[in-house]
């Protein structure tokens, strides 16, 4: 059965010349638009769903690309029917993928999310739903011990946050409404701080109290700076 739809990773100005493999194993190429390359795998099928092996697949060509070179990254699971629809997207965008292959020269995308413990302990042993008055009294005393939870944390972790946002190019946070998480934030970094944002976070993890969890990743491509718009039947890349 030959290969019909169109797999797209990312768009860089290295051209990969077949050196690394994507989804389903399938040779990773690159169309030519004159000043950089859409890179993209033929496969059979029209949607991928989040499986482990498929999404290690996927970032292991960005990663593999992020080592030497910018890349704007597409979705994981964004796939097209033709080579049309990707040249029509270039077109709508070629002004804005130029200028910030310029501006991402030597930038990465790192992560921050901070974890109750005590709600993940809780979430871990799945507390049965009741029914009734006693039941819409524990999710209103769950929500605001979420709200006092939230509102503690968020003065505690105010000096790192704002050394963090102080040292980045860019930054999305916010506060999140559902349990364990608390707060997930995404940087936009030059690759010289990378060991900064890694030290500054493990620093305050050893003076701060033990009741949350501090995660910490990447680099990655900068998934969540990269807006771009339409352009035929290919969707906006909107994170």
């Amino acid at each position: 059965m030959r290969n019909n739809f169109t797999y797209l990773y990312g768009i860089s100005k290295f051209n990969t010349n077949k050196l690394i493999k994507g989804i389903e194993g399938e040779e990773v190429k690159g169309i030519n638009y004159s000043n950089f390359y859409v890179l993209y795998s033929d496969v059979k099928k029209s949607k991928y769903k989040a499986k482990l092996t498929q999404l290690q697949e996927h970032n292991r060509v960005l990663d593999f690309l992020i080592q030497d070179y910018v890349v704007l990254p597409f979705a994981f699971g964004t796939v097209v029917k033709n080579k049309k629809i990707i040249d029509k997207f270039v077109e709508a965008n070629t002004d804005e993928i130029n200028k910030l292959l310029e501006d991402y020269k030597g930038k990465v995308e790192v992560g921050l999310k901070i974890c109750s413990k005590l709600e993940q302990e809780t979430k871990r042993n799945k507390i049965e739903k009741g029914t009734g008055k006693s039941y819409m009294m524990k999710l209103y005393n769950d929500y605001q011990k979420r709200k006092k939870l939230i509102k503690n944390i968020k003065q505690r972790i105010k000096p790192l946050t704002d050394s963090l946002n102080k040292n980045c190019d860019k930054h999305t946070s916010e506060y999140m409404e559902s349990p364990p998480l608390i707060f997930n934030a995404s940087y936009l970094i030059k690759e010289n701080k990378f060991d900064f944002f890694k030290e500054k976070i493990n620093e305050f993890k050893a003076t701060a109290k033990d009741d949350v969890i501090y995660k910490f990743s990447g680099p990655w491509a900068p998934y969540n700076f990269v807006n771009l718009k339409g352009g035929g039947d290919l969707l906006s890349y909107e994170r």
